[in-house]
């Protein structure tokens, strides 16, 4: 059963907690680096690991900005991603665009798309901040590809 990483204040809302029933949900402050400590213990644990790297939902229905503790994670732990995108859900009602921008359905179709597993190529030599920065592009790069 995998671990899903979601932001502590998501977690606290009323309309999270009984989703968080459902799952295994580990409520995370982002502002904290010992949260990415956390995250790299469970992979290292051998548990499968959710996380949403553009750790919000999108306000403009493409891409958002991919943070780098996702693929720090990665890099650290030698693990594979796989890259899963999901569109059509900026349509539905809980969607945060405006109906300015798209039209909104009670249930739109949402087509979801998933490749195969990869692993972040990140060069030996860097190191530290270098090294964090040249993982979260390499993720960037593999999201964008979808």
């Amino acid at each position: 059963e995998p671990v899903f990483a979601i932001d502590h204040t998501i977690a606290q809302a009323w309309w999270m907690k009984p989703f968080l029933k459902l799952a295994r949900a580990l409520p995370l402050n982002p502002a904290k680096p010992m949260s990415t400590r956390t995250l790299i213990k469970i992979v290292q644990g051998g548990d499968p690991l959710v996380i949403f790297p553009e750790g919000r939902i999108t306000v403009t229905g493409g891409l958002m900005k991919v943070y780098d503790g996702a693929a720090m994670v990665a890099d650290k732990t030698g693990s594979m991603v796989v890259p899963v995108r999901i569109d059509g859900l900026e349509k539905s009602y809980f969607s945060r665009l405006t109906s300015q921008h798209v039209r909104r359905r009670l249930f739109p179709k949402v087509k979801v798309t998933i490749l195969e597993p990869v692993k972040l190529e990140v060069p030996q030599e860097f190191k530290g901040r270098q090294r964090r920065t040249a993982a979260g592009a390499a993720l960037y790069q593999v999201m964008s590809d979808l």
